[in-house]
């Protein structure tokens, strides 16, 4: 992977992802603060409430066009999200657990599909 050439570069590379978020205050005050510290990629994982909802509009304020190029992906990624990575003695690894957080993250947003 290439190194990003400047600070804009690595922000535009981030993605926030969100698993089941329940309310739509929140959803939209997450788009809030990204659009503040530059950061434009949202996913949503199996959402609870209406990314697109008034309220979360209302909360979004200037970052409505987050919320409306955000991601949404169903259950079939969240068992990926939430998988827990231990060894046979059921201690964690710290090493394993990045790796495993990192093809779960890239699983989510690089999924083809809305369906993932």
């Amino acid at each position: 992977m290439a190194q990003p050439s400047t600070n804009q570069d690595a922000l535009a590379a981030v993605r926030i992802v969100l698993v089941a978020p329940a309310g739509p205050l929140n959803v939209g005050s997450v788009a809030r603060v990204m659009k503040n510290f530059g950061l434009s990629q949202l996913v949503l994982v199996n959402p609870q409430c209406d990314p697109l909802g008034v309220e979360a509009l209302q909360m979004a304020v200037h970052a409505d066009d987050i919320l409306r190029a955000a991601k949404p992906r169903t259950r079939a990624v969240v068992a990926i999200a939430r998988s827990q990575p231990t060894n046979a003695s059921g201690i964690v690894s710290t090493r394993f657990a990045a790796r495993k957080i990192s093809s779960a993250c890239t699983a989510i947003c690089n999924a083809s599909t809305p369906s993932g």
